[in-house]
């Protein structure tokens, strides 16, 4: 074998066997894959990280009171940015249309034409 037909085949076997070790590292992993899969599902799986203890369940009924709190706040501040709209809009409203009663007719400038 020539140098040459060694480098060929060299390159060949190195561009099968990155597919053949993704393989291989899928399948040892397939199991505890699939295990976290399946707990996920139900939500009802824990993590252990540095000696602290992350309940999935816990954490997803923390998150689900945060949002119910969230809503009703936002629901307060839209009523009461609503009533607030609403009771600074009645006297103008009511400016309004009086100025538009007393008043003579306006040029451009808005002065009052004799």
């Amino acid at each position: 074998m020539d140098v040459e037909s060694t480098a060929k085949l060299l390159s060949a076997v190195a561009s099968l066997a990155w597919p053949l070790i993704f393989a291989a590292i899928v399948y040892s992993l397939f199991g505890p894959i699939k295990g976290l899969v399946e707990s996920a599902r139900t939500r009802k799986f824990s993590i252990n990280v540095a000696g602290n203890q992350l309940s999935m369940e816990e954490a997803s009924e923390q998150q689900r009171a945060l949002m119910s709190d969230v809503q009703l706040k936002i629901a307060e501040l839209q009523k009461q940015v609503g009533d607030g709209a609403m009771a600074m809009a009645a006297p103008l409203a009511a400016t309004v249309r009086s100025g538009r009663q007393t008043s003579g007719s306006t040029t451009s400038r808005g002065t009052t034409a004799s």
